[in-house]
């Protein structure tokens, strides 16, 4: 009996999969078309792309029997997706049967497992500099790259806070960790500044855990932390030649300590350690996310328990005694400004300890940059500076330690710009001087050029260090100083304002290609059903310094399957994926609403900021439940809600004749934020086996969830939608991952 019928399984790589019947007959041909037309009242593929040539069936011609066929991809087009076969008894077209019609959606790779990493698919290059009436006239180009997780939520737990402590401590005494090991240990002698230390710890331990400022839980006793101050103030030059062995293994990387790290280091005195924990404590903080937010809370806690005379910005004297940084004044503001201060402190004071460790006891000489006015940023005092002036620093040097008087030396001043958390080197520069006296004054230049290379609305850290001709020829270090810097063009970026009307969803996938994401796609064909079941994170990640969105790789944590179950596979467990988001797409997203206005270069740039990405980056969970038969196929997408709101500039409006800025203005502008993510579940309307299933709902373990909300958002040809799940984006604390050697 001649037959024809021809049944879509899935694809497979550069082939989509077939299953024909052609009964009695040994011959087929097959024709891909565009369109479907009616002949003598059969339905046939017309405007044909391909016809295929006589091919030969199988060698036994039984009805009922069906025999698998690949044909190319490549073959089909959203605007050719239709194949038909025709069968004959031999190739003089004898005994002809007519198939049915299936139409294939190229657009999606069907797999016939369940599996992951696909995607919308966009060329992983950065998008080149476009002109906006070409590029955007008819909505979003898809130039959206696919990367791996480059990020990764920081630990909200105190646990992991305790160990970046403990490592701390081993810089500042390599026995620190037996006694936190041990704290009913030998019974040290106790002073103030131990007792400070151990209530340091407690309370941050206290604040982590339940926020309340009022709860003291001590975390360890006294006696356990002691050996921090158990060195009492040995006369300058016994501490001066006194060195202990360093070992790499005891000091942890991302404090980003410079100089060789096999040279031994001068046994600190107990106030140095005491300032020197306190600023590495201090720079851990800042990477807690709940004091992200609200580091006020922070505050209450150090003030209540501990006080604040213990946190006062370092004095001269001070800094004689220690060799820590020369300040003669306090640092104005509120204690937490004080606490960003000595993080910058900090790190200069370890890159000092290592890379020149015997200018440590060195008295009388100092180096010390004049500090400008300050300008009110959010409440807290940055120093300012245009980045397209040339810029001035003025120094004090007094090397009067070791030289006769009226004796005239040679000095060598070195600046160095730095990232201040990294503690990474962005531009160095050497000033020379013959004939300096004991005290003298200098002007430090940095040209537009120098500035160029710097990175813009960035904190910054500029170290000076000095080194001079002492008696004998012999080279002197002196001291150090920094002066914590914030460099903008015409505007830099203050904070994020009042929300702009209702949220807009961005609903159509062609318009808004850019933001949406296929997080996960699958089916079978082998066994009667498949499921997925995962709860699931979607994380948004503020890349500024990136111009296209990011479509981040899919991971599955899955469970254990069940090996007799009907299904071909079940996916159990948790799944995370998310998006990249650039400043620049959200700008271009203003031309497509044609709400607010599109902001040029100079707006723009003073976004891409820290500030910025820590409103942005945000998370939304949900649980999802997908299920189907055999040659179904799933598909899981996700696109965003924004909101339009109100970010709050600074314009530059005077600026001295040394390049720091003295005076700004506020200016606002129209940016739009991501506010919630949908969830979309679709599934395939098969045509041959004519499957109708009712939708499932989706289940929710998230409380963010607002609505389920069947809307037919783009729908694909062939598809039908199963769920769409609203879930509110969460703020979160992420950080990226850096290359581990």
């Amino acid at each position: 009996m001649a037959l024809a019928f021809i049944t879509f399984a899935g694809i497979t790589g550069d082939s989509a999969d077939f299953e024909l019947d052609i009964g009695s007959n040994r011959f087929y041909t097959y024709k891909i078309g565009k369109k479907i037309t009616t002949l003598n009242g059969l339905k046939v593929v017309d405007e044909r792309v391909y016809e295929s040539p006589f091919l030969p069936g199988p060698d036994l011609q039984v009805v009922g029997y069906k025999f698998p066929v690949q044909i190319p991809i490549r073959l089909f087009s959203n605007q050719a997706p239709y194949i038909q076969i025709f069968s004959y008894y031999d190739k003089n077209k004898k005994s002809p049967a007519v198939s049915n019609i299936v139409h294939v959606y190229p657009l999606l790779n069907i797999g016939d497992d369940l599996f992951l990493e696909k995607s919308l698919s966009g060329d992983c290059m950065e998008a080149q500099k476009f002109q906006k009436s070409v590029f955007w006239q008819n909505g979003c180009q898809n130039t959206c790259r696919v990367c791996s997780f480059s990020f990764m939520e920081d630990s909200k737990g105190y646990d992991r806070f305790r160990e970046h402590i403990i490592k701390a401590a081993r810089i500042i005494s390599p026995s620190t960790p037996t006694q936190l090991n041990h704290p009913a240990g030998e019974q040290y002698r106790h002073s103030d500044n131990n007792d400070f230390i151990v209530r340091l710890i407690a309370s941050i331990q206290s604040a982590t855990q339940n926020g309340d400022k009022k709860r003291f839980i001590p975390l360890y006793p006294p006696h356990s932390l002691s050996k921090f101050c158990s060195y009492s103030k040995r006369p300058q030059g016994f501490v001066k030649n006194y060195y202990t062995p360093v070992k790499k293994r005891n000091y942890y990387p991302d404090l980003g300590f410079m100089g060789n790290m096999n040279q031994g280091s001068p046994l600190m005195s107990s106030d140095a350690r005491i300032q020197i924990f306190t600023q590495i404590l201090m720079t851990y903080l800042r990477f807690i996310q709940m004091f992200a937010d609200n580091p006020d809370k922070l505050v209450h806690v150090l003030e209540e328990v501990i006080g604040k005379k213990y946190f006062s910005y370092p004095t001269q004297s001070t800094n004689q005694k220690s060799g820590v940084l020369t300040s003669n004044s306090r640092i104005p503001g509120s204690l937490f400004e004080q606490f960003v201060w000595k993080i910058s402190s900090a790190l200069v004071y370890m890159d000092r300890t290592f890379a020149f460790s015997h200018s440590i006891n060195q008295p009388g000489s100092s180096i010390v940059i004049e500090k400008g006015s300050s300008v009110s940023v959010n409440g807290k005092p940055k120093f300012v500076y245009s980045g397209k002036e040339s810029i001035l620093f003025s120094v004090h040097l007094n090397i009067n330690s070791g030289l006769e008087k009226e004796k005239r030396t040679r000095v060598i001043i070195y600046l160095v710009i730095k990232e201040p958390i990294q503690n990474e080197a962005i531009l160095q520069k050497k000033y020379f001087r013959k004939d300096v006296v004991e005290k003298s004054e200098w002007e430090l230049d940095l040209t537009p050029q120098e500035i160029s290379k710097l990175p813009k609305n960035r904190d910054l850290l500029v170290v000076l260090r000095f080194s001079y001709l002492g008696p004998g020829n012999t080279v002197i270090e002196g001291g150090t100083d920094t002066y914590p810097v914030f460099i903008a063009n015409e505007y830099f970026f203050k904070s994020i304002g009042s929300k702009v009307g209702d949220p807009i969803p961005l609903t159509n996938r062609n318009k808004y290609r850019n933001f949406w994401n296929k997080i996960w796609e699958g089916g079978g064909i082998t066994k009667k059903r498949w499921k997925i079941e995962v709860n699931t994170k979607y994380y948004i990640y503020f890349r500024y310094d990136l111009s296209t969105n990011g479509r981040v790789e899919t991971r599955i944590m899955q469970a254990q399957q069940d090996p007799d179950s009907d299904r071909e596979m079940t996916i159990e467990g948790m799944m995370k994926s998310g998006l990249e988001v650039s400043p620049d797409e959200l700008n271009n997203l203003m031309l497509v609403l044609g709400k607010g206005s599109f902001l040029e270069d100079a707006r723009l740039n003073c976004l891409k900021t820290d500030e910025m990405s820590g409103d942005y980056n945000s998370e939304a969970q949900t649980f999802i439940k997908l299920k189907g038969k055999a040659h179904e196929t799933g598909i899981i997408w996700t696109y965003p809600e924004i909101c339009l709101y109100e970010c709050i500039l600074y314009k530059i409006d005077e600026i001295t004749s040394n390049g720091l800025v003295t005076r700004v203005s506020e200016e606002k502008v129209i940016f739009p934020k991501l506010v919630s993510i949908h969830f979309v579940g679709e599934k395939t309307e098969n045509s041959a086996s004519f499957i109708d299933e009712k939708p499932e709902s989706a289940k929710s373990g998230s409380d963010n969830i607002k609505t389920e909300n069947m809307v037919q958002s783009s729908k694909i040809q062939g598809y039908k939608q199963i769920f769409d799940i609203i879930v509110e984006l969460r703020p979160v604390c992420l950080s990226p991952i850096m290359n581990q050697e």
